[in-house]
């Protein structure tokens, strides 16, 4: 079954996040580790073929690491490095600035040989709600982007200079036109709602799956 939708805020998002990929140099997408697959824009693979990207599992402390590590893997598989990450604690933060240090170590190394030391601008993207102006946050060590426990805070893109030699751009949350799996599209709408919280026991409020990479309910 196919879904037609596409609220206008989201065409208006997804045009300027297009016009700004001129001046960016690293793209750092943000899923959420309980559902790497559901929580991914597919249109992204299309929109950032050119640009190096770097994936960060969020909420991985809410997430099963045996299903973290192999999805570390496949995305390592396709040409994509990725870490876990938790953006509400510091843990990951020196291994995500790391991340993208590697990610834009070419671009930086043409500028170095022309006797520039460059300032590597990266962009945040990723669906509503996977923690995008967390992260950038935690990696600020400050509150820099407004951050909020519903879709839609971030209105339009800012940028956060991190460090003279690094800029991070955030951006609202994009979906995509076209939601072609019915059991994707339910567990979206679930987590809008929800925003992620855990039930009883501990245990995430709702699992539409396994998420297992690869197969039917896990292709990167």
């Amino acid at each position: 079954m196919l879904i037609q939708w596409y609220p206008g805020h989201m065409a208006k998002a997804r045009r300027q996040l297009t016009e700004s990929l001129k001046l960016i140099d690293v793209v750092v997408e943000i899923v959420d580790a309980r559902a790497p697959r559901a929580t991914r824009n597919p249109d992204f693979d299309g929109l950032f073929k050119d640009k190096k990207r770097v994936v960060l599992l969020n909420k991985s402390d809410l997430a099963s690491p045996a299903l973290t590590k192999a999805w570390i893997t496949e995305y390592k598989k396709n040409g994509i490095e990725s870490i876990e990450f938790v953006a509400t604690n510091s843990a990951k933060k020196k291994a995500a600035l790391e991340l993208m240090e590697i990610a834009a170590k070419e671009k930086v190394e043409k500028s170095l040989a022309k006797g520039v030391k460059k300032t590597v601008r990266a962009m945040i993207v990723g669906i509503p709600n996977v923690g995008k102006s967390t992260f950038i946050n935690r990696i600020a060590g400050t509150n820099r982007a407004q951050v909020g426990d519903k879709p839609g805070v971030t209105k339009g893109q800012q940028w956060v200079k991190i460090t003279p030699y690094l800029e991070l751009m955030d951006t609202p949350g994009l979906l995509w036109p076209k939601l072609e799996d019915p059991q994707l599209g339910v567990y979206r709408l679930h987590k809008g709602r929800h925003n992620g919280h855990r039930g009883a026991g501990g245990q995430p409020a709702f699992r539409p799956d396994e998420n297992m990479p690869g197969g039917a309910c896990g292709a990167v």
